[in-house]
């Protein structure tokens, strides 16, 4: 029922589907709960299934990939995004809404265990293909080495915009690591027996391009602004339902749908 009106993605807030609600009192109806529960189920269903069934071509680059994609959903989608907003946060304001217990917040963590262990079962494989003997300080640097450097880019950048680590979204984020490390140092899956094509520099290119247009459209979606707010992207008119948060500064790309939202009246739950 709620119209598509824009988005926020900064690095150090909750990510935000800028809508028009169709009434005051949305939020707390049963109707509303994909508003709420988007940012969680989307990125725990992908990173739950990214690498059984993801299409994609046999190659060494797309298998790292789809690791990648598992990790970093279970890690950012499901434990780090959820807690950066303790009050106004997607999951704990749908469930102080329904009088649930706030305590659910941390919910999300164990299906980002699962993602996580998924995305080290099919890395630590093909480390098992090349060096089938491979002891545990190697296994611990396979998945340390290929898997955190990007996420830790990711939570100390989003940290510093912030002013500081969140304590809470930080801990989280450590439950998906330590169920990695774990899984390294128990023990190695079945070998990858495919064969795979070498890493391109074709494929290192695409990438690169994909990582700066993602880059750019973040970037413009939610960079920090005056008076600690964030930026966002506002491609409809604003009508006096909509969601648009008092720390969200929209960049109009249509004449007419930007400003403050104080100045329009608007800001509902």
């Amino acid at each position: 029922g709620c119209g598509w009106i824009g988005v926020s993605l900064p690095l150090h807030r909750q990510v935000w589907a800028l809508v028009n609600e169709p009434t005051l009192h949305f939020a707390g109806t049963p109707q509303a709960a994909p508003y709420w529960l988007g940012s969680v189920l989307l990125p725990a269903a992908l990173g739950l299934t990214v690498i059984r069934l993801m299409p994609r071509p046999r190659t060494l680059g797309s298998e790292l990939l789809v690791c990648h994609l598992a990790w970093n959903l279970s890690v950012i989608g499901l434990c780090w995004i959820p807690l950066l907003d303790p009050e106004d946060g997607h999951l704990a304001r749908f469930l102080e809404l329904h009088d649930l217990p706030g305590a659910l917040v941390h919910l999300p963590a164990l299906a980002a265990v699962v993602g996580a262990l998924l995305a080290g079962l099919h890395l630590l494989s093909f480390a098992r293909a090349t060096r089938p003997t491979a002891g545990r300080l190697l296994r611990l640097t396979v998945v340390l080495a290929q898997l955190l450097p990007p996420t830790a880019a990711y939570l100390a950048l989003g940290s510093h915009l912030a002013g500081g680590p969140p304590l809470r979204a930080a801990l989280s984020a450590l439950v998906p690591l330590l169920a990695l490390l774990g899984l390294a140092w128990s023990g190695f899956p079945r070998p990858w027996v495919f064969t795979l094509d070498p890493v391109t520099t074709g494929s290192v290119l695409r990438l690169a391009a994909l990582a700066l247009v993602t880059g750019a459209l973040v970037w413009a979606s939610g960079h920090p602004v005056e008076l600690g707010r964030s930026s966002a992207l506002l491609w409809g008119r604003p009508r006096s339902f909509n969601n648009i948060r008092p720390w969200i500064r929209p960049v109009s790309l249509l004449p007419g749908t930007g400003g403050d939202p104080a100045e329009r009246g608007g800001g509902t739950p």
